[in-house]
């Protein structure tokens, strides 16, 4: 970007990748060539709303990101995996991350190679594995996103959002006594999931429990007032 007279906007990606990995070799060697805009109106307009790193980090993260800072973060993530150094750490997160930004934007098979690459330089990345099994489940790939989700919940047994995944791909796979069992686990491990609790509603429904699934829905509003979907399904279930 600073290449092509992009000062702020070259300044604003240096930003976000530093706030992505701190301290990362490349992206301070950049800055130091770029330097900062001239003025605070220049910095404003360069860094816009600042990305926090768990924004990006986790897959199936619940907070929702507009385009604009999809993109800001998929152009750091990928100066970071273009440039040379680094640690295998480091590496991996910036993999991890741009691939949950492919994620998010249905570019499941770009997300789905980025998430290997996570993995070639840290193979015991649960975020990765979990990552993975949710674009391999996107694919339609159900018996391989369940055992990728098994990866990672191997890794890191305490893992909530682990099991919501691979219970969402045993969902998928039309499997709901699975899925409603692994729901079951994410919710014992973090009571306050409420995106748990939505998941489990939707395989209790598929299962054609509808009361079981209007209590979930019905909790997941408790636990996340505002949460749209959950109060969507109520309306069309006729539940209040």
């Amino acid at each position: 970007m600073q290449a092509l007279g992009d000062h702020a906007g070259a300044f604003a990606a240096v930003n976000v990748a530093l706030k992505l990995v701190p301290n990362f070799p490349p992206a301070l060697d950049a800055l130091k060539t770029i330097g900062t805009p001239k003025n605070a109106a220049q910095i404003r307009a360069a860094l816009g709303r600042p990305v926090a790193p768990g924004e990006c980090m986790i897959p199936v993260a619940d907070i929702k990101l507009d385009p604009k800072s999809i993109d800001r973060v998929l152009q750091a993530c990928t100066g970071l995996v273009n440039s040379p150094g680094g640690s295998a750490d480091d590496r991996s997160l910036a993999f991890l991350q741009r691939g949950s930004m492919y994620r998010r934007l249905e570019k499941y098979d770009q997300a789905l190679a980025d998430f290997d690459q996570a993995l070639r330089y840290d193979p015991n990345s649960a975020s990765a594995h979990t990552g993975r099994g949710n674009a391999l489940c996107h694919l339609g790939r159900f018996d391989e996103s369940i055992a990728a989700h098994g990866e990672a919940i191997r890794l890191e047994p305490n893992n909530a959002m682990a099991y919501s995944n691979r219970g969402n791909a045993f969902d998928d796979k039309k499997d709901y006594e699975h899925a409603i069992t692994d729901f079951d686990a994410a919710i014992k491990l973090d009571p306050r999931y409420a995106t748990a609790f939505y998941n489990r509603a939707n395989a209790k429904l598929n299962a054609g429990d509808k009361p079981g699934a209007i209590a979930d829905y019905r909790e997941a509003v408790a636990l996340r007032p505002g949460f749209r979907e959950a109060a969507d399904m109520l309306k069309e279930l006729g539940a209040k």
